[in-house]
């Protein structure tokens, strides 16, 4: 099922140039996507960057919390842990999955994974996402 993306988003944004262009998908009760690192995503030469990957990781999860969980609220990051499993060369498709374990009061626990095409586990995520309310979001001190 296709995401309503914003445009300009960085890593899932079809209208930013300077963007990753992930695909990021809902499947059922989950988030799937897949990247294609290409050599402006470098770290280390032809190793795409970690911090892609953390961004890639957070996405999923962003988009989990604000689709399948709390559709329609606002769901920024309030934390995330990431473990490093193997490098990821340029030009590798990588698969993600995003799925909820949780929720406590205002927060959404999530966890989401990063793999090869064969099942080779590359970096997994924890994340904690707060719901915003959107009443609360607008609201101005006087």
């Amino acid at each position: 099922m296709p995401i309503n993306h914003i445009d300009y988003c960085f890593v899932c944004g079809k209208n930013n140039p300077l963007g990753l262009h992930a695909i990021v998908k809902r499947d059922k009760d989950k988030i799937i996507g897949e990247f294609i690192p290409k050599k402006e995503h470098e770290g280390p030469k032809g190793i795409l960057h970690g911090g892609v990957i953390s961004a890639l990781l957070d996405e999923v999860m962003v988009h989990l919390a604000h689709t399948v969980i709390s559709p329609g609220q606002d769901t920024p990051t309030a934390s995330l842990s990431i473990r490093f499993y193997k490098p990821v060369p340029t030009g590798k498709k990588i698969i993600l999955e995003a799925t909820t374990t949780g929720e406590r009061s205002k927060l959404i626990l999530a966890q989401a994974s990063v793999k090869f095409e064969d099942g080779t586990p590359v970096a997994r995520a924890e994340g904690k996402f707060i719901i915003i309310n959107t009443e609360l979001k607008n609201f101005k001190k006087k």
